[in-house]
């Protein structure tokens, strides 16, 4: 095929598009390739030295389909892979890690940009570097509280905190809210700069937490994004949907965002403890075999609440009776 010119894999995928309504030219193709959106065409090698490129996959045009909808003048192409793994649809390793980097450093961005905002206006002439920290943490957080744009931020922290004292009064996990925030802010800041106890406090907003508690922050949220693969990312996600059909609780938000969280848990529980270090294939294969028990629990209507009730008397036999 000579260089510049259109194969007609290409052509007959954009005249599809052109027939569902969309305007798509080979060069937006080419684009959606080197970003990892679309697969690289099926080159075919001929017997006498040729090459054809194979016709595409309807799963290609469908996600064709979703990246023109998705896609605009000035819209990040990372928001089509955001969507097309929404849908179901496959990213490239490197394309998955960049969208759900951009995705995180949008949200992390904003509260540094906050944090800019504020110490902007802070006079640190009479104040401790500590005191001024904390002064600023304090306008910052008021700042996230406030924004729109961050709710998810804000409602993940309360999930998280409810989630060690389900119990909690109002008022009193409003109190908890700030204190967690302040943590985590401070975190984006500077990541990696918290105690132990202050990792623990971003989580719960407690000092003293549940021993058991695992701190996973923002920081170490976006490290693992930078080095989540799709084996990972998939492997996770079918756990986490089998736990839900079995009763456990819905995770809300994206699925890039769901798999980033439940992927750090699992390498931070499961494997090294390292953010960045991918489970190994024996850890995935575990979590696949969890799965499959779930949606075995699901089929046979068992609850997850009566998980361990099932474990204790699945090993032990009825007492004999007597008269």
């Amino acid at each position: 095929m000579p260089r510049g010119s259109i194969s007609d894999a290409d052509a007959a995928l954009i005249d599809a598009l052109d027939s569902a309504g969309r305007q798509v030219s080979r060069f937006q193709l080419e684009r959606w390739r080197n970003h990892g959106l679309l697969p690289p065409p099926n080159v075919l090698h001929e017997q006498f030295g040729g090459t054809t490129v194979a016709p595409h996959p309807e799963w290609v045009f469908n996600a064709a389909l979703e990246l023109a909808d998705s896609s605009g003048r000035g819209s990040p192409w990372q928001w089509g892979g955001v969507w097309l793994f929404e849908a179901e649809f496959p990213l490239s390793e490197s394309c998955l890690q960049e969208c759900a980097t951009w995705l995180i450093e949008n949200i992390q961005g904003r509260i540094r940009a906050h944090w800019n905002a504020a110490a902007a206006t802070c006079d640190a002439s009479n104040e401790d570097p500590e005191d001024e920290r904390m002064a600023i943490t304090e306008q910052v957080v008021d700042r996230i509280l406030g924004d729109r744009r961050l709710r998810p931020v804000v409602q993940s922290a309360r999930d998280a905190i409810l989630a060690e004292s389900p119990n909690v009064r109002r008022t009193e996990l409003r109190d908890l809210l700030r204190r967690s925030l302040t943590y985590r802010v401070i975190d984006v800041v500077w990541p990696g700069g918290l105690t132990h106890t202050e990792a623990r406090v971003a989580i719960s907003g407690r000092e003293e937490p549940d021993p058991s508690l695992i701190p996973l922050l923002p920081s170490a949220i976006a490290r693992c994004a930078a080095t989540l693969t799709t084996v990972e990312a998939h492997v996770a996600l079918t756990l986490q949907d089998a736990f839900e059909s079995a009763g456990g609780p819905t995770i809300r938000g994206l699925r890039i965002m769901r798999a980033v969280s439940a992927v750090l848990e699992a390498r931070v529980i499961l494997g090294s403890g390292n953010p960045t270090s991918p489970l190994k294939a024996s850890y995935l294969e575990d979590m696949l075999d969890d799965a499959r028990i779930f949606n075995e629990m699901a089929e046979e209507g068992v609850h997850v609440d009566q998980m361990d009730v099932f474990d204790i008397l699945e090993n032990q036999s009825s007492p004999t009776l007597h008269p």
